[in-house]
Order: C-alpha cells, then structure tokens, then sequence
C-alpha cells in the first residue's frame, strides 16, 4: 500500500482545527502558528501531488485510495487523482468521493439526484443534493484491467 497523501491532505485541517479548539482562546498566537502551520503543511502536499501528477501523466488514476467505511451499506471512501482535477488538489482539497455504487440505495431512501448516473472510460459518476441543498458528487472510477 503507497502512502496515504490524499488522506493526510484531506484530514489534515480537521486535526488542526481540533488541536486549536483544545488550545485556551488566549493563546491568539499560538493558535495563528497552528493554523499557519497546518496550511503550509497541506499546501507543500498538495503541491507536491500536483507536481507528481504532472512530471508522470497518466491516463489512470493516480494516488488511489479506497477505505471502505460501512461496507454493510456499501460506502466507501474512494480518492484519487487524474490530469483533470490535479489542480483541484491545489484548490479544494478536501473533496471526497465516495463509491456510485450506493446511488441506488440513497435513491431508494429518498435521495435527491441532479442527474443519472453517467458511464464514461474513467468511471461512474452521479450528483447529489444533501439535506441542506449542497451537491456531492458520488465517483466510480472504472476498474481498468480487472
């Protein structure tokens, strides 16, 4: 197994936000340095995907993650990067994609979808509403080989 970058890239502010809830509110500037700190940190990871991805294109995904989360349910967690969205690494960093493989279970429990879910040479894709009206993307990607 590679090491998990895309995981530490994603859960990374999580953790610093914790640690920073935990510190006394009179700590400002050791509170700002954590913060700092922990940008800085996911921003070098980032980069250094973004620059990976582009010195060794590929037509496959690439830093492949898969956990699976409720497998009673079906859900998964599912990451990885492609020529596309390299830059999204730098800009959103904490998009994560789950397994299209659950759509039918969410829309047999009422689930509100703004598309089908559409079939392409890298994988299955669908959009869905969550309760609050945001969109979620729900991702497949193909299995090449298998």
């Amino acid at each position: 197994m590679q090491f998990p970058i895309l995981s530490i890239i994603v859960f990374a502010p999580f953790i610093a936000a914790v640690i920073m809830l935990l510190m006394k509110p009179e700590a400002k500037n050791e509170i700002r340095v954590t913060a700092l700190a922990a940008a800085v940190f996911d921003l070098v990871l980032s980069a250094w995907v973004y620059y990976q991805v582009y010195m060794h294109p590929s037509l496959e995904y690439q830093f492949i993650e898969k956990y699976d989360w409720l497998p009673v349910l079906g859900i998964s967690l599912h990451f990885g990067v492609d020529g596309m969205s390299a830059p999204l690494v730098l800009a959103v960093p904490s998009k994560g994609r789950l397994q299209a493989d659950s759509a039918a279970r969410l829309k047999a429990a009422g689930a509100r979808f703004r598309n089908e879910i559409i079939a392409g040479p890298g994988g299955r894709q669908v959009l869905i509403l969550d309760p609050s009206g945001n969109v979620v993307e729900l991702f497949e990607p193909a299995r090449h080989g298998a």
